[in-house]
């Protein structure tokens, strides 16, 4: 996949699976504020403050996955 800019990587309804490497399971991203990613789980529980380049190298590195990128 080509490189994203930052403003494109991730956006607002992208759905995570954290492949039951983190307690959220499948989450979406409510909210994008600077660097940090805020994430709902599928029980309605909100995450906050939450690194994107973290979340990048989750992905990256096979641990985490994208459902879907909108």
């Amino acid at each position: 996949m080509a490189k994203l800019s930052a403003k494109e990587e991730f956006k607002i309804g992208d759905k995570i699976d954290t492949m039951d490497n983190s307690n959220m399971g499948i989450a979406r991203i409510r909210k994008v504020e600077g660097n940090s990613l805020f994430f709902t789980d599928e029980k309605g529980t909100d995450y906050q403050g939450f690194s994107r380049a973290t979340a990048r190298k989750l992905i990256e590195g096979g641990a985490w996955k994208r459902i879907n990128i909108k």
